[in-house]
């Protein structure tokens, strides 16, 4: 026994021994990194709750009341918000231990702390826009000139500076021996806490909340497996009839971002009006979000991916059987002059490739306006892109009909809203909403000024919604699929039609309106018994609506494991926050996997 005890004396315990005085003497180094790393994820945080609340809460629900809004926010979000700190102090411990052991010099660790302030920087503008981290399928996106150049903005800039201000002299005053003396001491107690906080994901909450962007997504314990089937239904599509030849003009706006919260409770009251006195969708569906995606789907009534963030749009080509039937072509072959006309560069997501494909004529960006009341990186403000759209129509010869689509950028953050225009406004995207207002009501003057209001359908829509109601938490999500569609017909028609209608139904809807729009053929539209799809490609998020058993559910498109929801009648005046039930659904990921690997 006794060379066995000396072995292992003198052998582990000296592994051991000399391991943990190893370890030890890198402890001042990780405890630096540690408080550094952790203020910079605090600050991400903090920043992130406080630009969501200002940008998109406060603007449009209650401009004046900050403290009911605080508190209302709290209630909806405190349980994620103590799991996403709980996150980011594991994340900062693991990545302070990972550079501390590094055999690099502390201007390498220096430069990886800049690094990640500068990635977190670019996480808080796709958090404020797409209400998730970012997310390295879709990072193309972002690596994209033209959006690189209209997110740049000054409170992006101070964010920065903020997050390395703040990082930097932490670990600065980490180096004075008082601070560093106090900071070992800390360092135990500060990581036993963030272990004491709650670790309760929840699939209904906003995991942005929740996670930190460079933690990998752990498992959150079995769920159970649920037989239920899905209806193939709900993906069938309809071909639109011909547009006739020589009927009325259509003009078609699509409204960057906007949702029907927008009309409901933004400062738009022209909209508001146009909505109440004319032909008014109030439960329009897009299908899915990105404006390539509401683009695509409402031009050709096709199916958007759902669990994949791949675009179909960047797969058309000429010879696709499904663009001879996309709506500019279909007008184009009725003798109709199609044009696309928007703010931005035509090259941002292709749409200088892809329109003509589809079937407009002339499509015309950013370099073909000269005039404008404000500019940013996405181009010019809405007010100006309205007149010159007018210009255009008023241009055309009047024996041959057109139909002209336009996208507007204005009410994209960072938002391009003239100086001078409500400058004291609670925020901007308050400012953005009023200011679409107000070249809405100049833009419908001057078409009634001359004269094309009795010949011109007049269409305002979205590509996709970036509103949020700070709700129940399942409801905000819902709402970035929850879409306005406004129309102004010829016949002064007046009806609000309440049933849900998804956008891959656009052409059909477009269809009955170029005819005199009558109540069966509006009627016609209601699906009660086909299921709703939509989704968040950025979040991984798909959400499956069945009016007549009124279910609902909430799904992560990587695991299929969805929240349940039942006595749903109408998503958008929900007021669940608890599911029924988590359950994993094989079937719809079998169904999901059918439809998307066959297209």
């Amino acid at each position: 026994m006794q060379p066995v005890k000396t072995l292992f004396e003198n052998g582990v315990c000296k592994y051991v021994k000399h391991g943990l005085l190893f370890i030890l003497s890198f402890w001042p180094r990780v405890v630096t990194l540690f408080f550094a790393l952790l203020v910079l994820n605090l600050l991400h945080r903090a920043i992130a709750i406080s630009r969501y609340y200002q940008s998109s809460v406060k603007p449009v629900y209650m401009p004046e009341n900050t403290i009911e809004g605080i508190r209302i926010l709290w209630v909806a979000h405190s349980e994620s918000i103590l799991t996403g700190l709980r996150e980011d102090a594991l994340f900062s411990f693991a990545a302070a231990v990972a550079l501390a052991l590094l055999p690099v010099g502390n201007w390498l660790r220096v430069v990886a702390i800049v690094l990640l302030s500068f990635f977190l920087t670019a996480n808080l503008e796709h958090i404020l826009y797409n209400f998730t981290h970012i997310n390295i399928g879709t990072i193309h996106n972002a690596l994209d000139v033209t959006f690189v150049k209209g997110q740049l903005s000054e409170s992006l800039f101070r964010a920065l500076v903020v997050l390395l201000v703040g990082t930097l002299a932490t670990a600065r005053l980490l180096t004075i021996p008082v601070f560093r003396r106090l900071g070992l001491c800390l360092a135990a107690p500060v990581l036993m806490m963030a272990f004491w906080l709650p670790d309760n994901f929840s699939f209904t909450q906003p995991a942005w909340m929740q996670s930190h962007p460079l933690m990998p997504s752990l498992s959150k314990g079995d769920v159970p497996t649920s037989p239920r089937s899905f209806a193939q239904s709900a993906f069938e599509t309809v071909n639109p009839p011909v547009p006739k030849q020589g009927g009325y003009n259509v003009l078609l706006v699509y409204m960057e971002g906007l949702s029907q919260i927008s009309i409901q409770h933004g400062n738009m009251s022209t909209l508001r009006a146009l909505a109440e006195e004319n032909i008014s969708f109030t439960r329009y569906l897009g299908n899915q979000i990105v404006t390539a995606n509401g683009l695509y789907t409402s031009l050709t009534g096709d199916f958007p991916y759902f669990a994949s963030k791949e675009l179909k749009w960047d797969e058309l080509e000429s010879n696709n059987e499904l663009v001879l039937g996309a709506l500019p072509a279909l007008f184009r072959n009725s003798g109709y002059h199609t044009a696309f006309l928007q703010s931005a560069p035509l090259g941002f997501m292709n749409k200088g490739k892809v329109l003509p494909i589809l079937g407009f004529d002339v499509t015309l960006g950013r370099t073909a306006w000269d005039h404008y009341y404000s500019k940013d990186g996405w181009g010019i403000d809405d007010r100006a892109l309205f007149e010159h759209v007018l210009d255009y129509v008023i241009a055309r010869p009047p024996d041959q009909p057109w139909f002209v689509s336009v996208l507007t950028t204005g009410t994209h953050s960072p938002y391009n809203i003239p100086a001078e225009f409500m400058p004291n406004a609670s925020s901007d995207r308050y400012r953005a909403l009023a200011y679409l207002d107000l070249a809405i009501a100049d833009l419908m003057n001057g078409l009634q000024a001359k004269g094309l209001l009795d010949k011109t359908v007049v269409i305002f829509t979205s590509d996709e919604s970036r509103e949020n109601a700070l709700n129940s938490p399942p409801k905000d999500q819902l709402i970035l699929n929850w879409l306005p569609l406004v129309v102004r017909h010829p016949s002064q028609r007046r009806e609000i039609l309440d049933f849900f209608v998804s956008s891959h139904r656009f052409p059909e809807i477009i269809s009955t309106l170029i005819e005199e729009p009558s109540a069966d053929g509006l009627s016609s539209l209601n699906s009660v018994k086909v299921p709703k799809i939509m989704g968040n490609a950025y979040a991984d998020r798909l959400f499956w609506f069945e009016e007549e058993t009124e279910m609902l559910l909430s799904c992560n498109t990587r695991s299929f494991i969805c929240a349940e929801f039942s006595e749903v009648a109408d998503p958008m005046t929900m007021t669940n926050t608890l599911p029924d039930r988590i359950a994993y659904y094989p079937n719809l990921e079998v169904l999901l996997s059918q439809e998307e690997s066959s297209d």
